[in-house]
């Protein structure tokens, strides 16, 4: 998907291409690139084999990613952050071996925000071409209670 912003933040134009990716070495990448990988690709000051175009690139879109999550926050966006638990299960008898907290990277944060970018986009995009028959999910708002 690409995506063409103003400086606030302000979707102009959106494109939803149909892809296949063929590299054998992309999709490897892209599998096996953990958010703790991309958050020491972002963070790393040493000169490195990987291309700095890419680090450049990680640091450009988690940068955006931090104005797009304050600009929806600011939107009423309610954050769900319950702590996550995590667990070590032994490989052979699938007991577990320790309990701890999953920890949120930075980095994970920047996933979701594209994420949520691209589902927005193809949800306006559904309801600009499909207006009679495009179903989408609303969320009531929270009761006063809950908030």
């Amino acid at each position: 998907m690409t995506t063409h912003l103003r400086r606030n933040i302000v979707v102009l134009q959106t494109h939803q291409p149909q892809a296949i990716i063929k590299s054998a070495a992309t999709r490897t990448s892209m599998c096996t690139s953990t958010s703790r990988a991309r958050k020491s690709r972002i963070d790393t000051t040493e000169r490195t084999r990987e291309s700095d175009e890419s680090i450049t690139s990680l640091r450009h879109m988690n940068n955006l990613a931090k104005k797009l999550r304050k600009k929806r926050i600011a939107s009423g966006a309610l954050t769900l952050a319950s702590p996550e638990v995590k667990f070590v299960i032994d490989t052979e008898t699938q007991d577990p071996l320790d309990v701890g907290m999953y920890q949120t990277l930075e980095t994970n944060q920047m996933v979701e925000e594209m994420m949520l970018l691209a589902n927005i986009s193809v949800a306006e995009k559904i309801v600009k071409h499909f207006p009679s028959c495009s179903l989408l999910r609303r969320h009531p708002v929270p009761a006063t209670a809950c908030v």
